[in-house]
């Protein structure tokens, strides 16, 4: 890359009009491919970090409640994927500007609506693992009364570089889990767990 950008430097300042652009064209040239490659590294490192994700958070996190849960367990999950695909359960898109829940996407977010379909499980995705930093409307909806029948049993981090993290609630009338269940639940990346009977 070093060349060719000293090369069109030197005819771009020491030549005629016509070098000049020819000398202007390979300039194009280089800082087009600089560009393109500069994009592609950055592709290259958000795929590498969404590949991780799914391997050490959304993929355990669903077979572990498929392990944990009988089937027929509805959840509401906002990033619908590997999650829902693993676990196996009926999955609620409830992500604010959902595209994958058809009354989401032509009514806006409803916390009735969600509140009618009865979730058992909660995934909710946060911006910390220590705070819970919901989508305001996420925040809304958990601190109404009526999903006080919900205990938080974990957190499970998908992303350690802005510390992303998958809040698991269930329904306070499942039962406890066992030592293994526990023990068991996948904390995604990182060291740190959260985990709560």
């Amino acid at each position: 890359m070093l060349l060719p950008a000293v090369y069109v430097q030197g005819c771009f300042f020491e030549s005629s009009q016509t070098e000049r652009k020819t000398a202007s064209f390979w300039l194009i040239g280089v800082v087009a491919v600089a560009l393109n490659l500069g994009v592609l590294a950055q592709l290259r490192v958000v795929t590498k970090r969404a590949e991780l994700s799914s391997q050490l958070c959304s993929v355990p996190l669903g077979k572990w409640l498929k392990s944990v849960f009988p089937q027929g367990t509805v959840m509401a999950v906002s990033d619908v994927g590997a999650i829902p695909y693993y676990s196996d359960f009926e999955a609620i898109d409830f992500h604010p500007e959902s595209l994958t829940d058809i009354h989401i996407a032509k009514n806006g977010f409803s916390i009735d609506y969600i509140r009618e379909r009865d979730p058992d499980i909660f995934i909710f995705p946060s911006r910390s693992i220590y705070v819970a930093k919901f989508y305001p409307e996420h925040f809304e909806m958990a601190l109404d009364r009526r999903f006080d029948d919900y205990r938080l049993i974990g957190v499970s981090r998908y992303d350690w570089y802005d510390d992303r993290c998958y809040w698991v609630y269930i329904r306070s009338s499942f039962p406890r889990l066992t030592d293994e269940q526990f023990e068991n639940f996948p904390h995604g990346l990182g060291s740190v767990m959260r985990k709560y009977r």
